[in-house]
């Protein structure tokens, strides 16, 4: 039910009443409905397959998640009439198709008559527009009056009308900037930081309304956008000494940043280091911050999550002004759902060539890297997970020598770390090893290049044999004569290497038991006697 509403909410986003051809599609796969020409085939998790009696009939692959995702044979790439009359056919069970229609054309000439702006006399306008005095407690005020008026006091479910709320939010903002290029910078950026936190906060408490603040997520994106942007054009140009003020104020509200459960901890803090970073660089400055924060681990009711911020946060200042003797104590607050927050860190002191301040997080990783991959669950996610952890980690590690903590890495992080680790144990002639980790992950012994066996053959032939058996048994099992005949590729091969370490009896009798647990596949053995491996 909660899909169908979501899609129903998206669908009116997409849509507009006022455009001829959405009017005409909405129109034709409401009748196409009405007439009872929507057949559903079958259904999965998250899809409905359903045919449409047109003119000539249309498979539609509907889906519940994302109307991006639908498919129709029509060849229509945008919202067709045929995916509209299977919405239509599955609404219809929680709702009315007809008082939906009848919503959406009212809603866009509600959102214009409720953002339509007052008529106001120049006079009253120039001096609207015109710039306050420039101060960080004014400018701060004035967003949060703006902000509270222009948006929690006109708070709707009409994702239209909210939309425009912000725009004129914004625009009112913008009409406030100083017309100088350096100050209009500094302003766009604290007001905009100042909205981001109250936004977080406004998320924060209507978290339990997802189809109502979508549009606060998309404000939240743009916003993490430009501030990422701005950071570094504050930081990267000389700026006036009157900016210093500023400058300190807006640190001390960085720390709201921490604060919140409303899902976006990741964006939050990598926006709270890159401050910290770059622009709040004065060491009093990370003195106060970091005091701030003790007290907040200390007296505040924090949430699981918000006390995982604060001990990244206190970290992270503790690692900007080398302060490593009380960064690592606080490691052992964090948990394995953490291990993401560590690359940013780890990739710092590979790139500042400081890599013994790296071994403690390293081996942080190394103890909780397979419950954080348990909980992620999707193949390729862990992949690209364990890929980005293993740049730093390895530059660390082979600086170091530490390669038994680069194995240890790499085992903790199998399967998703498979080549990686193979050629780490290749590299280190642990051919043992690496012929158990191949067997182990399932790797054909077709896929490994002939280079790499013949220098394990060369060094101790009897290793690779593991590896052929393998190849032999899971070979036989798929029980078809192009899988026999490469069976007995892989027996010559064996047959060679074991007279190479003049065991040619132990091969005999290998071929003889092989022979003999396979000899009601006929055609198996019509191969054995054809390469002349056994007596017709």
């Amino acid at each position: 039910m909660e899909d169908l509403l979501f899609l129903a909410e998206e669908l009116a986003r997409l849509l507009r009443p006022s455009v001829d051809e959405d009017q005409l599609t909405i129109r034709e796969g409401l009748a196409l409905y009405r007439q009872g020409l929507v057949k559903v085939t079958s259904k999965e998790e998250s899809s409905v397959y359903a045919i449409v009696q047109d003119v000539t009939p249309k498979e539609v692959e509907f889906d519940m998640l994302f109307w991006v995702a639908s498919e129709c044979t029509c060849d229509n790439s945008s919202i067709c009439k045929h995916k509209i009359a299977v919405f239509f056919h599955l609404y219809a069970s929680i709702a009315s198709p007809a008082d939906w229609v009848i919503g959406w054309t009212q809603r866009e000439k509600e959102a214009n008559s409720q953002t339509k702006l007052p008529i106001k006399p120049a006079s009253t306008l120039l001096k609207e527009s015109a710039p306050f005095e420039q101060s960080y407690d004014n400018w701060k005020k004035f967003t949060t009056n703006s902000f509270t008026e222009l948006i929690e006091d006109q708070f709707t479910e009409n994702s239209f009308v909210m939309e425009r709320h912000i725009q004129h939010y914004l625009s009112t903002l913008m009409s406030k900037a100083p017309m100088d290029s350096n100050w209009k910078l500094l302003y766009q950026f604290i007001t905009s930081m100042i909205t981001l936190l109250h936004t977080f906060k406004l998320l924060d408490e209507r978290r339990n309304q997802p189809y109502t603040i979508r549009a606060f997520y998309q404000l939240t994106e743009d916003l993490f956008d430009s501030l990422h942007s701005m950071i570094y054009r504050l930081a990267n140009r000389s700026r006036p000494f009157a900016f210093d003020s500023f400058i300190s104020n807006l640190s001390e509200d960085t720390i709201d940043l921490l604060r919140g459960n409303e899902g976006l901890q990741f964006e939050k803090i990598d926006l709270y280091r890159e401050l910290w970073t770059h622009l709040f660089s004065k060491k009093a400055s990370r003195k106060v911050e970091s005091e701030r924060i003790e007290q907040a681990l200390s007296t505040s009711i924090l949430s699981e999550i918000e006390r995982s911020t604060h001990f990244i946060a206190a970290i992270h200042l503790y690692i900007l002004d080398n302060q490593d003797d009380r960064a690592i104590p606080l490691l052992k607050n964090l948990t394995s759902n953490d291990c993401p927050y560590l690359y940013d860190w780890m990739k710092q002191f590979a790139d500042q060539d400081t890599h013994q301040r790296n071994l403690p997080y390293i081996e942080f990783i190394i103890r909780n890297l397979h419950d954080y991959l348990s909980e992620i669950k999707d193949y390729y996610a862990c992949n690209d997970h364990v890929r980005i952890l293993a740049k730093p980690i390895y530059a660390s590690c082979t600086q170091l020598k530490r390669l038994d903590l680069l194995e240890k890495f790499y085992r903790e992080a199998l399967p998703y770390s498979y080549w990686e680790y193979s050629m780490f144990l290749f590299e280190q002639q642990s051919y043992k090893k690496w012929t158990d980790l191949i067997i182990y992950s399932g790797v054909t012994i077709d896929a490994i290049g002939q280079d790499m066996i013949k220098t394990v053959v060369a060094s101790d032939p009897k290793i690779i044999l593991p590896l052929y058996h393998h190849a032999v048994q899971q070979t036989v099992s798929l029980k078809n004569r192009a899988a026999y005949k490469q069976a007995i590729r892989y027996l010559k091969k064996m047959r060679t290497i074991y007279k190479k370490m003049k065991q040619e009896n132990v091969f005999e009798d290998y071929l003889d038991y092989i022979s003999l647990s396979t000899k009601r596949l006929r055609a198996f053995q019509e191969e054995l006697q054809r390469s002349k491996l056994i007596d017709g």
